[in-house]
């Protein structure tokens, strides 16, 4: 969900004026983990996370994976 939406920004211009003006956008993503009884701790990961985006370059999605967050995916 969070590449699409950062390529959906991505492929957005905006007129304002004469002007046309390319956007980008970068996202920090993290889940909640099931021992975890208050956003706090995901909050802090996606800002991490976020921070990670930006330092490599911007534009980008950047998610730390967790065994937990794995085992999920694989059953996808």
């Amino acid at each position: 969900l969070a590449e699409r939406i950062r390529r959906a920004v991505e492929s957005t211009i905006i007129h304002f004026h004469n002007d046309a003006i390319a956007i980008t956008v970068s996202i920090g993503v993290a889940t909640l983990m099931n021992n975890e009884h208050s956003p706090d701790a995901m909050l802090r990961r996606a800002d991490s996370n976020l921070y990670h985006a930006k330092q490599a370059g911007r534009n980008q999605v950047h998610a730390t994976a967790t065994s937990e967050l794995d085992r999920n995916l694989t059953l996808l």
